[in-house]
């Protein structure tokens, strides 16, 4: 997951025009809230479990902070899986 996410903010968040502070913001989810969590796993070994763990974790921060979390853990499936780096969706729950 670490090794992915530069290439997610230059090939999908700077490639897209994303706003600069969209593309700080992203930054900032994968280093404060992804890295120490699932950062050391591999893509496709991100799961359910993790998404959970994940969610029990960012419990003390707004609803909104989290699902931003979320979404970028979900773009960045997403892309991947789009680039062929994983073959399948490693998690089915709500990330």
């Amino acid at each position: 997951m670490d090794e992915f996410g530069p290439r997610y903010i230059v090939e999908y968040a700077e490639a897209n025009r994303q706003k600069p502070s969209t593309i700080i913001q992203k930054k900032r989810i994968i280093e404060h809230y992804l890295s120490p969590r699932i950062g050391k796993k591999k893509l496709d070994q991100v799961n359910d479990s993790d998404v959970q763990k994940l969610k029990s974790d960012l419990l003390h921060l707004s609803p909104k902070t989290t699902n931003n979390a979320l979404v970028c853990l979900n773009t960045m499936l997403k892309s991947a899986l789009e680039w062929d780096v994983i073959e399948r969706m490693p998690c089915t729950s709500s990330c």
